[in-house]
């Protein structure tokens, strides 16, 4: 793109600015497939460059614009001169998006809205930014908004070009939301917005995603546990209240339960767990501090988050399948009787259960016996032998 002033940088600055954002892009992103030439925002030109991503395993499009990063934002006082007044946008789409009459696509529609927003430099957008559409983007979604972040699926790198010392310019992912997760963002902040998301949302566009803020996911949390041992003063660390979800999330990990977001955020926490790496790797602190404090279906693939709806529910009792029910029957054959029924536990012995590789094997063949009774309850549903609700399930199975 021929580039002149209304850019605020001088000649020289604004011909190495740009040479530096295409040798960037060529290295951190990938190559133009298709490069939508003549857009205006607030009269300003710039480009919208659909990408191949640089690696084959990568298998999605990056829309990225290039020119916005020549009109600084004017950043508020608290941020001026940390080099976040340049910025350009990415939207990572499906490869399975139709391409046709890109220019009046949704998402081409989406960018050039926010490159508005940069040119007329309406708002000081950054890492955190968010913005609603008012509607969905497409009917039969729920995404109706979204906020700006740093794009996870790509190497750290990427999300800053420095052109030259005290000019860069930072790249921020589009990541779209429903109106229930924004609302969750405004009262939570976005790094809790983050810890929601994480496993459970991939990096690339989904128009058909479930609202993850739905409550109806969550399977377990810290307020029941941790809250427990605040509320009743007991001899233990916190961190005890995650201690049975960290066996269960073991269990799902080693059984490939686990969805693609997952895999994709935590590959470390995954290999440390299937090699048994450290002894005994300690999951308590993936899901108090990655997945803030919760267990969520949606970290789970189809068949590891229908197994979470028929066997992981608190609301189950008598011959229901039930895993907290379980870890209770467990820590009742674990202490004994009498023990467990001890002032001292004060009807919390799950909570008084060692963390260490015994509570895991203890727990395991109650979660194995479990998962065969529900995999033969699939098999005879596939076979239409059997039409029942996995939560209606009242047993019946030898294990």
């Amino acid at each position: 793109m021929t580039v002149q002033p209304p850019s605020d940088l001088d000649y020289s600055d604004t011909k190495l600015l740009v040479e530096e954002l295409r040798a960037h892009r060529h290295v951190w992103m990938g190559r133009s497939r298709r490069v939508l030439e003549g857009l205006r925002a607030a009269d300003q030109p710039f480009r919208i460059h659909l990408v191949s991503p640089a690696t084959r395993d990568k298998n999605f499009y990056i829309l990225l614009t290039e020119g916005l990063s020549l009109h600084a934002m004017p950043a508020p006082p608290e941020l001026a001169g940390k080099g976040l007044e340049r910025i350009e946008l990415m939207l990572l789409l499906p490869p399975t998006l139709p391409l046709e009459n890109v220019r009046e696509s949704w998402y081409v529609k989406l960018v050039t809205k926010l490159a508005r927003q940069v040119m007329q430099q309406e708002d000081f957008l950054c890492w955190g930014s968010r913005f609603e559409n008012g509607e969905p983007f497409v009917p039969d979604s729920k995404l109706c908004g979204g906020v700006l972040l740093n794009c996870g699926i790509l190497p750290s790198a990427a999300s800053i070009c420095n052109v030259r010392p005290g000019l860069c310019v930072r790249y921020y992912q589009i990541m779209l939301l429903t109106q229930q997760e924004l609302d969750y963002q405004t009262a939570c902040g976005t790094d809790a917005l983050l810890e929601l998301l994480a496993g459970s949302v991939t990096s690339v566009t989904d128009l058909s995603r479930r609202n993850i803020a739905d409550s109806g996911y969550l399977m377990d949390w810290e307020a029941i546990h941790a809250g427990t041992i605040r509320r009743k003063d007991l001899p233990r660390m916190e961190i005890e209240g995650f201690s049975h979800m960290a066996v269960y999330l073991r269990w799902c990990i080693e059984h490939n339960l686990m969805s693609e977001a997952f895999q994709q955020d935590f590959p470390k926490e995954i290999q440390k767990v299937l090699e048994n790496e450290d002894d005994y790797f300690d999951l308590r602190t993936v899901i108090r501090d990655e997945l803030g404090g919760e267990l969520r279906r949606t970290i789970f693939n189809e068949e590891g988050e229908a197994f979470a709806a028929y066997y992981y529910d608190h609301r189950h009792s008598g011959s229901l399948p039930c895993y907290p029910a379980d870890v209770d029957d467990y820590a009742l054959h674990l202490f004994g009787e009498e023990e467990y029924h001890s002032e001292y536990f004060q009807d919390e012995a799950y909570l008084f259960i060692p963390f260490d590789e015994h509570y895991y094997q203890g727990m395991k063949p109650y979660i194995d016996s479990n998962y065969r009774k529900f995999q033969l309850l699939q098999k005879l549903v596939q076979l239409n032998t059997l039409h029942i609700n996995p939560d209606q399930y009242q047993g019946g199975f030898s294990s």
